[in-house]
């Protein structure tokens, strides 16, 4: 957690040398791994198996480029090393703990709500009215600074449990 957050500081500060949409990618893989210590995933899903990697898939194309896997190759979530799979296809929906689903698979996010409503599968995207359909956390960019917004019937349906306090820091999206 600590090489997160000096990673994000030195990108922040380096602002001349990163273009900024890099900076923005920074700061929404630094949000992925805040938003594990504010949601409970259930006792028995593989999140808390400690003989398998916690995994953060991203289906579509990948926004990020190779930042997840370089800021998450040394860091841990619930003590476990982090898996980035990327070109994630709906067959290995169940191996992930976190979904980031892309903007260049708008035409297909209504089946992949529906393939991941009822699992513990957080689902994240930074795509405009996202949230509104379905997916649970949305980023996005509001004077200069990434912001989030949360489904909250979505996220209560689903067998996550999320803190009221990231309630509290995220607009809400019915």
């Amino acid at each position: 957690m600590k090489r997160l957050l000096i990673l994000l500081v030195i990108c922040l500060h380096h602002s001349s040398v990163m273009p900024a949409e890099s900076q923005e990618y920074v700061v929404k893989a630094v949000f992925l791994e805040k938003f594990t210590n504010f949601i409970d995933w259930p006792k028995e899903s593989i999140a808390y198996d400690s003989t398998k990697p916690f995994v953060i898939g991203v289906i579509g194309e990948n926004p990020f480029g190779k930042l997840l896997s370089d800021v998450y190759s040394s860091q841990k979530i619930f003590n476990k090393r982090i898996q980035i799979i990327n070109d994630l296809d709906t067959s290995h929906f169940q191996d992930c703990q976190i979904i980031f689903i892309s903007r260049s698979k708008k035409d297909k996010l209504n089946e992949i709500i529906d393939m991941t409503k009822d699992k513990p599968i957080l689902t994240v995207s930074d795509t405009e009215g996202f949230a509104k359909k379905g997916v649970m956390i949305n980023l996005y960019v509001e004077k200069n600074s990434v912001k989030f917004e949360v489904n909250e019937p979505a996220v209560r349906k689903s067998p996550l449990k999320v803190s009221h306090l990231l309630l509290n820091m995220a607009r809400i999206v019915q």
